[in-house]
C-alpha cells in the first residue's frame, strides 16, 4: 500500500509572521515539526554582530555551488530565487519529519506553493522513502493592517523594504485571484489565537487524511477529533473548549463576500 500525505503549508508575504506562527505551534506541541528549507544567503546577525540564525535550526545554509548541484540532482521539491538569494525545500527535509513520527508543517511563499501544487498534479512529489506527497493544503497568513506591515518591513529591511512591499502586494493579489488556497488567517487576532487556529486546521486536515487511508500516524494521535466536520469542531489542544475557532476562513467562503 502506498503511503501518502497532504501536508499543511503556511504561506504569506515576507515578515507576515509565518515562521513565528509555526515555531510557536511546534514549541507548544511537539507532535508538529517544521519542514526545514535551504538557502544560499548568509546567516543573519543582530546589531552586535551575533548570529540570530543557526544552521540546521532556522535553515540549511548552503553555498551557491552546493545549492545548484542539488538542483541538478533533483534534491529539491521546489526552489526559487527571491530577492537575489536561492531558497528551496530539500526532499530529505520532508522525510526527516515523517521519520520522526511528527506532523510536517511547511512554510513557503505563495508562488513556491503553487509550484508544489502543480508538481503534485503531475504526481512528481515522492520522498526518498517513497512517501507520496499527493497534494498540499495551503493556509495564507494575511497582514491585517498594511500600514503596520509596511512599517515592519521598513524596520527590518531598510534598503529593500519598497521592493519587498511590492512583492507582498503581488503575493496578496495572487492569494485572492488564484483560488489555490484553502484557509486564511488574519493577523487582526493575537499571535496566540492564530497559533490555536492553525493547530485546529492542521488537526482537522490530518484527521480527514487519516480517515481517507493515509495511514502515516497511529489512531490515538487523533483522539478527540472523531466525528468533527470542520476545523472549528476539531478545536486546538492549546485552548479551552469555549474558545471560538469559527474565525479561520474557508477561502471559498471569503471570496463570496
Amino acid at each position: 500500500m502506498i503511503k501518502w500525505i497532504e501536508p499543511v503549508v503556511v504561506c504569506g508575504p515576507s515578515q507576515a509572521g509565518k515562521s513565528l506562527l509555526v515555531r510557536m505551534l511546534c514549541e507548544a506541541n511537539d507532535v508538529y515539526s517544521r519542514v526545514l528549507t535551504a538557502t544560499d544567503r548568509d546567516i543573519r546577525v543582530d546589531s552586535h554582530g551575533v548570529p540570530s540564525e543557526h544552521d540546521g535550526i532556522d535553515y540549511h545554509f548552503l553555498s551557491s555551488t552546493d545549492f545548484y548541484s542539488r538542483i541538478e540532482n533533483g534534491g529539491f521539491f521546489e526552489n526559487a530565487k527571491v530577492h537575489g538569494n536561492l531558497y528551496g525545500t530539500p526532499v530529505k527535509s520532508v522525510d526527516d519529519v515523517l521519520e520522526s513520527g511528527k506532523v510536517p508543517l511547511w512554510i513557503l511563499d505563495p508562488f513556491g506553493m503553487a509550484k508544489v501544487k502543480e508538481k503534485c498534479k503531475e504526481q512528481k512529489m515522492v520522498t526518498e522513502n517513497g512517501i507520496w506527497v499527493r497534494d498540499v493544503v495551503p493556509v495564507f497568513l494575511l497582514p491585517a493592517d498594511l500600514h503596520i506591515y509596511s512599517t515592519r518591513l521598513m524596520e527590518s529591511n531598510v534598503g529593500l523594504w519598497k521592493k519587498r512591499f511590492e512583492t507582498a502586494m503581488n503575493e496578496i493579489a495572487f492569494f485572492y485571484n488564484s483560488r489555490l488556497f484553502d484557509y486564511c488567517l488574519n493577523t487582526t487576532l493575537t499571535i496566540e489565537n492564530n497559533v490555536a487556529q492553525l493547530e485546529a486546521i492542521v488537526r482537522y486536515v490530518m484527521f480527514e487524511q487519516h480517515k481517507a487511508g493515509a495511514n502515516l500516524y497511529p489512531d490515538d494521535m487523533f483522539e478527540g477529533i472523531g466525528g468533527k466536520v470542520s476545523p472549528a469542531g476539531a478545536k486546538s489542544s492549546l485552548v479551552g473548549a469555549d474558545f471560538d475557532l469559527q474565525y479561520p476562513w474557508k477561502v471559498a467562503d471569503l471570496l463570496k463576500n
